[in-house]
């Protein structure tokens, strides 16, 4: 790059080199009123407070914007100039060479060393104007040598910047400060440390008033406070239920030990790893409630077993956990190595889940160790001799009696079904076809029952609207547009603030958006959303509203509220939490090509066919040619001629019309611009610029017109470039309901049955599309190898290369299951909810092969296939209906969808419910027909490969053993 810069024109602002990272995002934005004047706002924002807030830790940038600067303007009259014979580069160089403070070397004196310094530079206003500036004209002997006063040709005054941007906050102009966290930084300290700062300036300028109108740490503690209370309502209910199938408060209490064990330590871990008490981590350790507790409850209930056939609680404790061991440590490693290719995935999701799947996999290796330890020993001290075998009273009884109906129905279905295998067989995987036919001829119909999209949209209580004017429109005309959008907004009850920015469009983390006096961006944030505790605490008042309305609800009357403005393009848009930390618009195709006007010509052809598309709003080019521009084309004979360079006339053009600011005032230790151009009624008529005095040749003045000609064009707002090669993006948002997945199949029918994309011009997705393809392979490498270390551990487990065919044959069900209970929902499919989808290969597992494993050690003691299969049904029907039952008590929290953040992990909740409920129901049928069908067929490859092996040996030649004779 340093190469590159080099290259580039003299006046080139230096490139912006920046690293996406979507973990550093805006944190927090600031309006900054008081009673002071606007450049006094702005400066002590620039000077002052931009300071203090930077030196929070965490903090990455504090960008300001609005106010007004403070700039020495001099405002030079043409006419004057022009009579003196000067030319306005000959004024911009007589105030560079005025303008110096320069280190001039040492002067030593015996044994003192003096430094020598010039002081040159202008220490007041009144001095510039007394600048004297040198005439040499040689057509005009009386003008050789003499000088004249700056002040002559020019008014000069301390003044303020031209505006380009305006900033206001619930129709207040103000100075807006925005701060943007590091990738590493935690929100909420960051946001104290901010508040600190804010209280501290408060005290020290009384007069001003600081309001923070979005806080990333609000929604994050929101969203932390919801989950906690979801973790605590899953261990209650985790407990009540391992109480209900054990009936004792001992068995109950032990079990429940394991939850507060394994979190101490899991804490401990997390600490050492580095990994902070946020949301994944949060999301981990709700999911390990429903999991942590599976050995523990698999071993006290085989320890309860035990004791009901009356053997001593030490025996009993220590028969219990042995006769379990190798299923429990199996099922444990089934969730162990499904969870770490999880926090191992390449890509964004990767990086995304790494706390999460670690975090579950320690804690879940934690409740094996548990188990075998703290359980048993427990369960040897706290139960009593004869304890089981006591009859259950009151509220118990009845559940004792209905579970051993439900015992007796199970025995009686599995009998069924052991009778009829193929049936059972064909059904489950009948239902498993049913429900990807379902969904694939819902989505090829264009009316999805499943849509599919990369992240959720989440409710972060934020609506964009960003406004595009017609080419030509000043700041003030895109300002009464956006005044009236604020007046729409604020009397919506639902908004809080609504925070303007004119002159500027936001690019989010790609992109640095749009600037100009065309572009405008509101920022309506909204009251905070009912949680989940509100909704419990339902009698409880709080200090201001809370909305039941979602954001997209309000963008919805929002927009219809707005209109239609004439000249104004509007865009009004929820913003989702994750999607809109970095992927802008839903839909981002872009085209490329070498020739800018077919280039043009084809994105707006793709525009146009892209909103006839049902579900398509807001479509739009990245960049058009549509900018009127006043086009200086050089002659460049005549210029040589004339002894007129190409950098002197961009040089007095750029000078005249924008000014140039390369000479600076210092004051009280700050720098301000002296800004030096034509006076403002001489900027403003577009025939005058043929007139321009370039420079001075032999005393003669050459004009504009005398080296260059002026023709009115358009040109582009800006220009994009991808692989050296001219990029136009076409892009597009979304009404409720559709998803980006779905819509791109729609657009490439559309646009190959149009064949609107000629030769030399290529098409490719971006944005979201482009990440949910990236980042969908290393989701399916994770599925794959989960799926294989799960084979290779059943293979361990039971030394057979078919049983373990069995267990995999439960992930078909739980797909079902997890696939309905999306559509019941009218959720959609996305990386958390394919997360959950991964997390299922270990989970349903486990209680197959608590089945299975059972199954063999009857058949080891001596019972016929059949009879296992019927006597370790319903023994196992208890630890497997309560291992179950705990994960979907535990996940029912999560999946509920009530306050911040649950739209995010309400995916996985379902998910796990849908899935572990119809994979249970299925197993205790599907698995053990599963099972005799593999036992017939490994006794068939036994019987084959022994008839093989005896021909083989029958065949071999006897001529060794009669060689030996001979010897």
């Amino acid at each position: 790059m340093n190469t590159a810069i080099r290259q580039l024109p003299d006046d080139a602002e230096r490139p912006v080199i920046s690293k996406l990272d979507t973990q550093s995002q805006p944190a927090i934005f600031i309006s900054l009123t008081g009673s002071r004047p606007a450049y006094e706002l702005r400066d002590l924002a620039d000077n002052v407070i931009k300071d203090r807030l930077s030196s929070v830790p965490g903090v990455a940038a504090v960008t300001v914007s609005g106010g007004q600067k403070r700039e020495i303007q001099v405002a030079i009259d043409k006419d004057r100039l022009n009579a003196y014979g000067l030319s306005i580069n000959a004024v911009v160089a007589a105030l560079q060479r005025a303008n110096l403070n320069v280190p001039a070397g040492r002067i030593t004196e015996g044994e003192r060393e003096y430094s020598v310094r010039l002081l040159g530079e202008f220490t007041s206003v009144d001095e510039l104007r007394q600048l004297r500036l040198y005439l040499q004209n040689p057509r005009n002997p009386m003008a050789r040598g003499s000088t004249i006063r700056l002040q002559d040709i020019a008014e000069i005054r301390d003044g303020l910047q031209e505006r380009t941007v305006i900033t206001r906050t619930n129709g207040k102009e103000d100075v807006s400060i925005v701060i943007q966290k590091t990738s590493d930084g935690n929100a909420i300290e960051i946001s104290e440390g901010v508040r600190r700062v804010l209280a501290q300036l408060e005290q020290e300028y009384p007069d001003l008033q600081f309001t923070i109108t979005q806080d990333e740490a609000t929604a994050v503690k929101e969203s932390l406070a919801d989950l906690r209370l979801a973790l605590g309502i899953a261990i209650v209910l985790v407990v009540l239920i391992i109480y209900l199938f054990l009936y004792n408060l001992r068995g109950s209490f032990i079990v429940a030990m394991a939850i507060p064990t394994c979190f101490f330590a899991t804490f401990i871990f997390m600490y050492f790893a580095g990994f902070s008490i946020n949301f994944m981590t949060m999301l981990g350790l709700s999911l390990a409630v429903g999991v942590l507790v599976d050995d523990a409850i698999v071993v006290i209930e085989n320890i309860y077993r035990h004791l009901t056939m009356g053997e001593e609680p030490m025996e009993a404790a220590y028969n219990g956990r042995t006769e379990i061991g190798l299923a429990a440590i199996t099922i444990t490693f089934v969730d162990v190595v499904v969870f770490v290719p999880i926090a191992f995935m390449g890509g964004v999701v990767g990086q995304f889940f790494r706390s999460f799947g670690l975090t579950v996999a320690v804690a879940v290796l934690l409740s094996l160790i548990v188990s075998f330890t703290l359980t048993p020993m427990l369960a040897s001290r706290l139960y009593r001799r004869g304890e089981a075998l006591e009859e259950p009273k009151g509220f118990f009884r009845w559940f004792d009696r209905l579970y051993k109906s439900l015992e007796r129905a199970y025995r009686g279905a599995l009998r069924w079904a052991l009778n009829h295998r193929w049936i059972v067989i064909l059904a489950g995987n009948g239902a498993l076809v049913a429900v990807l036919f379902m969904i694939g001829f819902s989505a090829a119909t264009g009316s999805p029952l499943l849509p599919f999209r990369f992240a959720p949209s989440q409710d972060q209580g934020l609506i964009s609207i960003t406004i595009k004017m017609p080419p030509d429109a000043s700041l003030e005309q895109t300002s009464e547009v956006a005044k009236r959008i604020e007046e729409a907004a604020l009397t919506i009850p639902e908004v809080k603030y609504v925070s303007t920015i004119v002159g500027r469009v936001s690019g989010g983390v790609i992109g640095a958006g749009d600037v100009g006096p065309r572009y405008a961006n509101l920022q309506v944030s909204l009251h905070e959303k009912k949680a989940l505790l509100d909704s419990l605490l339902f009698w409880v008042k709080h200090e201001e509203t809370l909305r039941t309305r979602s954001d997209v609800e309000v963008a919805g009357e929002l927009r219809q509220k707005i209109g239609q403005i004439p000249g104004a393009q509007i865009a009004v848009n929820a913003v989702s939490g994750f999607r809109g930390g970095g992927f802008g618009a839903p839909i981002q195709l872009a085209l490329v090509g070498k020739d800018t006007q077919t280039l043009l010509e084809t994105a707006e052809r793709v525009r146009q066919i892209i909103s006839r598309i049902p579900g398509i709003k807001d479509p739009d080019l990245s960049w058009t040619a549509g900018s009127p521009e006043l086009q200086v084309i050089i002659d460049r004979e005549r210029a040589t001629q004339l002894g007129v360079s190409v950098a002197e006339i961009a040089l007095a053009l750029r000078t005249a019309y924008e000014g140039d600011t390369s000479v600076k005032y210092r004051e009280a230790g700050q720098e301000y611009d002296i800004r030096v151009r034509l006076r403002e009624d001489q900027r403003q008529r577009a025939s005058e610029l043929e007139n321009l005095v370039v420079t001075y040749v032999q005393g003669a003045p050459v004009y504009l017109r005398d080296v260059a000609t002026i023709r009115l064009g358009e040109g582009p707002s800006k220009i994009e470039r991808a692989d050296r090669q001219r990029r136009v993006t076409v892009t597009a948002n979304l009404l409720p309901g559709y998803t980006p997945g779905n819509l791109r199949i729609q657009i490439d029918n559309a646009l190959r049955e149009a064949n609107a994309i000629p030769p030399g011009v290529t098409a490719k997705w971006f944005g979201e599309n482009e990440v949910m393809a990236r980042e969908g392979v290393y989701m399916m490498q994770a599925l794959l190898l989960g799926l294989i270390l799960v084979y290779l551990l059943m293979v361990a487990l039971f030394e057979n290369w078919l049983y373990p065919f069995i267990i995999m044959f439960s992930q078909p069900q739980a797909l079902v299951g997890a696939l309905l209970a999306l559509v019941i929902a009218r959720s959609e499919l996305n990386i958390i909810s394919m997360i959950g989808i991964i997390a299922l290969v270990g989970l349903v597992g486990k209680n197959a092969i608590l089945l299975v494993d059972f199954t063999n050690t009857l058949r080891q003691r001596g019972l016929p296939r059949n009879e296992a299969l019927l006597e370790a049904g319903p023994i196992r029907l208890r630890p497997i209906l309560m291992t179950s039952l705990t994960l979907i008590l535990a996940m029912i929290p999560i999946a509920l969808g009530v306050g911040r953040g649950s739209e995010f992990r309400s995916p996985l909740g379902i998910v796990l419910i849908g899935g572990v409920a119809v994979s249970t129901l299925l197993t205790l049928l599907v698995i053990p027909c599963m099972y005799t069908v593999m036992d017939d067929l490994t006794q068939w490859l036994g019987r084959v490969l022994w008839r093989r092996r005896v021909v083989a040996v029958t065949e071999q030649p006897e001529e060794p053993a009669e060689t030996e004779t001979r010897r």
